[in-house]
Formats: structure tokens, C-alpha cells, sequence
């Protein structure tokens, strides 16, 4: 009877421990799409180039901008290259956009889904985070084929909060070992898919695994192909609040397209 017992509990013991376990290594969905931020934006403050390159028709465009971001809200595009583009800028303010051309010296109220260049819309570059735009519809755990083989993943379907998001569905897949974004495919106010992105390439800066190259392909216009590489990322102590005021735009852009 006492080795029935002992049997028992040390049954029930098992089953707790197991049962704790599994509780320990689950995640919700809110962190995983949280940690997959930190792979993209692991700092408050940072700052960044951005190389764009896109194969079209009519030849290999490129194009440089030098991207500043502040609290996940607030973001500052300069354009670099081409020169008949240099001293442009783009602002998001929370949900707001507005892109600035150096020769009249005003800024115009955009959209996030508008084209940037090639298939890369400005929003893509602006925002480098989704749970301020999104909220988790639903998750679940599946394997995803790349041309590395096949990982286990987290896939996340997000919907936006509001139109204003530069897309209305977005389905994110999450490396379940890392933590890295691996793929999403988005879908504009039609339900249509819009585009496909890779995040194909990560570096270690201070310490940090951050995403370091997407590939967009544009299903809108014959499956497009642009090349998005980050270069120069760097954890910021200070980046001025003059840079996301839109009243200061015509200053900040003599500052920051030298």
C-alpha cells in the first residue's frame, strides 16, 4: 500500500513538473511578437543606412537614405542618393507622414502605403516595428521552407488598428529558436496580398542580433524585385527632438544631407 503510494505521488509530481515546464517554455503571442521587434529595432534611439536597390525594366535603380528613430514613434528619412533627391526628408510622427522636398521647402501630408521606390512603400522604411500599427489576430506554430531548409516557426496573423497603417493584414513568420522574422507576406483594404518580404541577413552590433537586409517582392507589378540593406546601425545616446518637429524640417535638412 505505501509503495502504491509513493508510486502515486511521485505520478502527480511528474505531472506537475511536466505541466510547469511546458507553462515556462510557452510564449504568448504578444512576446514573441515583441522579441521579433528587438531584432529589428533593439534600441530606443538608433540610427542607420539604408541602401535600396531595385531591378526593373529598365535597369538597376539605387537609392541611400540615412534613418533616424526615436521611442518606436517617431521617425526621420534623408534622403542621400540620387542627388536630384538629396535633402528631401521623411517624417512619421506616430501615425502621421509627411514628406519634405528641399526645393519648395514643404511638407506634404502622405500615406505609409504610398511608393517609396521600387517595391518598397514608405511605411516599410519608417516604421521598423508592428504591435503599435497591429494587434495579434490569431497565432499558431508551423514550419516554413527557405532556402536554408525548413524552420519551426510562430506564425502571427496581425490586423490593423486603424486604415491608417501602411498595411491592413500582415502575416509575420517568427524563427521559434531565435526569435528572428523570418518572412511576411502583407495584404492591402482589398484582401489582396500586396507584397512578400524576406529578412534574409543579420549582424551582431554591440552585442545585439539585428536585421540587416529584407527582400520585397511586389505582386502588384509583375513580382518586382527590391533589395533593402542596413548599414552603419548604431545605438544613438541623443538624437535631437528638433528632428521629428515638422516646422523644423527646412533646418534639419541642411544638418542632415551634408
Amino acid at each position: 500500500m505505501k509503495t502504491k503510494l509513493q508510486g502515486l505521488l511521485a505520478f502527480f509530481a511528474l505531472a506537475l513538473f511536466t505541466s510547469s515546464t511546458i507553462l515556462i517554455s510557452e510564449k504568448n503571442p504578444e512576446q514573441i511578437l515583441k522579441e521579433a521587434e528587438n531584432k529589428r529595432s533593439p534600441w530606443t534611439q538608433m540610427s542607420m543606412t539604408a541602401e535600396l536597390n531595385t531591378n526593373a525594366k529598365s535597369g538597376t535603380t539605387k537609392s541611400i537614405y540615412k534613418v533616424y528613430f526615436k521611442d518606436e514613434t517617431n521617425t526621420l528619412v534623408a534622403f542621400l542618393e540620387p542627388q536630384f533627391e538629396k535633402g528631401n526628408l521623411l517624417l512619421m510622427v506616430d501615425a502621421d507622414l509627411w514628406y519634405y522636398v528641399r526645393e519648395t521647402k514643404k511638407p506634404t501630408r502622405i500615406t505609409p502605403v504610398q511608393r517609396l521606390s521600387g517595391s518598397v512603400s514608405y511605411g516599410d522604411l519608417a516604421r521598423l516595428g508592428w504591435s503599435k500599427d497591429y494587434i495579434i489576430v490569431s497565432s499558431e506554430e508551423t514550419e516554413l521552407k527557405t532556402e536554408n531548409g525548413t524552420s519551426e516557426t510562430y506564425l502571427l496573423n496581425l490586423a490593423a488598428k486603424s486604415q491608417g497603417a501602411t498595411y491592413q493584414k500582415i502575416k509575420l513568420w517568427v524563427d521559434k529558436k531565435t526569435s528572428k522574422p523570418l518572412k511576411s507576406e502583407v495584404f492591402l483594404l482589398s484582401g489582396k496580398m500586396y507584397k512578400t518580404m524576406t529578412f534574409t541577413k543579420y549582424e551582431i552590433i554591440n552585442n545585439k542580433e539585428v536585421n540587416s537586409q529584407i527582400e520585397f517582392i511586389d505582386h502588384f507589378n509583375a513580382n518586382q524585385k527590391s533589395i533593402l540593406n542596413f548599414s552603419k546601425i548604431a545605438q544613438e545616446k541623443t538624437i535631437p527632438n528638433r528632428f521629428f518637429i515638422k516646422t523644423s524640417l527646412a533646418e534639419v535638412s541642411d544638418e542632415v544631407s551634408e
